[in-house]
This record gives C-alpha cells, structure tokens and sequence, in this order.
C-alpha cells in the first residue's frame, strides 16, 4: 500500500527530500564459545554515505561501549548483502572488519550480490563485500542452517532471494531479528512492505509465519530499521 508523507511522519521523523529517518540496527550474541555479530551497518564506502543522514562510526563506537573490540567478534551473520547491512564487513583498505571472524551469508544471495542486475544494482554496492572471498572468511550456506549452539539461520527469500532471519534460543527463550521481512515494528501490517523487495508476496506470506511462530512461541522479535523500538513481544 502506498503511503503518503504524513503517514510516514506518524511514524518515523521526517528528514526532507522525501527520506524518514531510521536506525540501522545490528545485534551481538554473546555466548560461552562464540561473539556473534548479526548485521554491520551502511560502514562508509564511499557510494553508501550518499543513503546515510548521518556521518557516524555508531557500529564500532557502540560495540566498543559494550566492552566489545573488533577482534572479539569470530563470526558474523549478514541476512543478506544490501549496502545498509553490510557496510563495515569490510575496512578501508579492503579487508574484513572483523578479522578473526567468519562470515555466514546465504549462497543464493552471495550468487545474486556478485550478479547485479537492473533491479538490484541500487541495493548492491560490491566494494562492502568482495573481499570476503578473496581473505577465505566466507561461509556459503544452502538454506535453514545452525552455525552455532542455539542460533539458526532461517532462509526466508522474500526481501531478496537469498534473505535470512536469525533466530537466537536460550534458556527457554526466543529472539527472531528479523532482517528486512520485517524492517520496523510498522511493518508487522500486512498491507505494508519495503520498496525494495524483490517478492512482496513472498515477504507477505513469511511476515505472516513470523507472526504466528512467534505468538505461539512467545518469541522476541528485534527489528533492524525501527527508529525507535529495538525488539518487541507480541
């Protein structure tokens, strides 16, 4: 459905040029064998500062403010490869940010981000991700997968073909950060959907699943774009 400015204004502040302003939200899990980082921001290539409001390092400085360097982190987990959630997997100088780590990401996304077409070439930007391959810390995976005790990567497609949710599970409790299936807790409306997917049926449908597991299953679900709301039960 579209949405008309004052809808938007409801929601999210207005940052002109048409534009709302939103978080780009990444979580670490913290484990007794594992500092697992989900998602890395819009970073600072030169090509995504044309998307970002603000010029800020907040990844790293919040991380930092959580008792957590760089080289804590051993694997991080991408939902999937569009500029905004990848930028700071790789440094300026073109290495991975996280150096000790491993980086999850589904193939059929990496197959789509390394094959831009018409449609992807605005969500894409190839310099955030390449030297992934080159340094050998990528981990190609084929649908649902468990990386870690307690954590599942959930293909979903939808938003992408190659999208995934991760799903965190701990003494008897439930996180599903959603990606972009569900960006915002405003985008739990069925009628709502980011312009930027590729199966907006698709992502209805998995919107749809989400929201029933995680009713019946008492689930947490930690929203990547929320301006102001980071998780929520429902």
């Amino acid at each position: 459905t579209p949405l008309s400015r004052s809808d938007w204004r409801e929601f999210a502040e207005d940052a002109g040029d048409g534009r709302v302003l939103v978080r780009t939200r990444s979580i670490i899990i913290e484990s007794k064998k594992h500092n697992i980082l989900v998602d890395c921001g819009i970073g600072s290539s030169g090509e995504a500062m044309h998307h970002k409001l603000k010029d800020d390092n907040v990844l790293i400085d919040g991380m930092r403010a959580l008792g957590f360097e760089p080289s804590d982190i051993d694997m991080v987990i991408l939902t999937h490869l569009h500029y905004d959630h990848c930028g700071f997997a790789i440094d300026d100088d073109g290495n991975p940010a996280f150096e000790n780590a491993h980086y999850y990401v589904q193939r059929q996304e990496w197959d789509d981000a390394t094959n831009i077409n018409d449609l992807t070439e605005t969500s894409y930007l190839p310099e955030t991700y390449n030297g992934l391959m080159k340094a050998r810390v990528l981990k190609l995976v084929n649908g649902d997968y468990v990386p870690a005790l307690g954590i599942r990567l959930w293909l979903t497609g939808g938003h992408s073909a190659g999208h995934q949710t991760v799903l965190v599970k701990s003494k008897g409790q439930g996180l599903l950060f959603t990606g972009d299936i569900v960006p915002t807790r405003y985008h739990l409306r069925g009628d709502i959907h980011c312009a930027f997917d590729l199966f907006p049926l698709s992502v209805l449908t998995m919107k749809k699943q989400i929201i029933k597991l995680a009713k019946k299953h008492k689930w947490y679900l930690a929203f990547p774009h929320d301006p102001d709301v980071p998780y929520i039960k429902l």
